[in-house]
């Protein structure tokens, strides 16, 4: 059974990335906040839409580890797609 993931490879990296430059610096840029609302849009619209960006990073966080985990099990516990 394979379970669809909204996002490709390199969108999940970036998503990861936007999500760890937010833990880092404590804000993102407008244009980062865009893209990261962008990619939580496709699995969580309303979410998206109308969260401030603490909560948006909450609900991105949830999503990355869920993503990933699926993408772990479909692979066979690659460590390929832990970098």
């Amino acid at each position: 059974m394979s379970i669809a993931i909204p996002l490709a490879l390199n969108e999940l990296e970036d998503m990861r990335y936007l999500l760890r430059k937010a833990d880092i610096e404590g804000e993102l840029q407008p244009d980062d906040e865009r893209r990261l609302r962008e990619y939580i849009s496709r699995q969580k619209p309303t979410e998206a839409q109308n969260s401030d960006l603490g909560a948006l990073i909450l609900v991105g966080l949830f999503l990355l580890g869920l993503y990933v985990t699926l993408l772990l099990i479909e692979n066979g516990k690659d460590p390929e797609l832990l970098r």
